[in-house]
């Protein structure tokens, strides 16, 4: 008897560099300041105040660089994801908005997808207790989910996914500490005048 695994893709983890994490962390306390800021398609009512984002910027080459090993690491392990024939040429991929989200007790930001081709979230500072869920479905078509409660030890770690793969940040409480990860897409990069 066989049993037949059916594919689908994969998320990358991994610990950010010491050197690359602490600068991180100090753009995000450091940003009290920063007026560059753009207002997400999540704002509501109890939805995060994160859903007023602020741009990374001090640290966002640094962060382009780091981020270009996990792009080669995840074609090569996940090698079906670009082979749709969606261009007519190659493409370069192109980091584009890098922002820092800033969540607070009872906040919560719901279920989603992003922008592009690949997306990654950072945790910069967390809560004793707090909760990160992607969701996806099955080939039953049932909704899945996979859970990542989250503790002070899982600060400077770094998820990279697909753009599309829903997820969503659960309200954590009896704290007035602060939820910050840094978030941002990858997208094809396509001058106008070349298509």
């Amino acid at each position: 008897m066989e049993n037949i695994v059916f594919k689908n893709e994969s998320v990358l983890k991994d610990k950010l560099p010491n050197s690359l994490f602490s600068s991180l962390k100090d753009e995000c306390f450091g940003n009290k300041n920063n007026k560059d800021v753009f207002v997400s398609g999540l704002t509501s009512e109890s939805v995060a105040k994160v859903a007023k984002h602020y741009y990374l910027k001090d640290n966002f080459n640094l962060l382009d660089s780091y981020l270009n090993k996990f792009v080669g690491e995840y074609l090569k392990t996940n090698n079906r994801y670009l082979s749709l024939p969606i261009l007519t040429k190659d493409a370069p991929l192109k980091l584009t908005k890098v922002w820092i989200n800033y969540q607070r007790e009872n906040e919560f930001i719901p279920n989603h997808l992003h922008d592009g081709l690949f997306s990654f979230v950072i945790w910069i500072n967390l809560p004793n207790k707090s909760s990160f869920e992607f969701l996806y479905t099955d080939i039953l078509g049932q909704i899945q989910s996979i859970e990542y409660k989250l503790t002070k030890d899982d600060e400077g770690t770094i998820l990279f996914f697909p753009s599309k793969l829903r997820h969503q940040v659960y309200p954590f409480y009896d704290t007035n500490d602060v939820r910050i990860t840094i978030s941002g897409n990858i997208l094809f990069n396509i001058n106008e005048s070349e298509v």
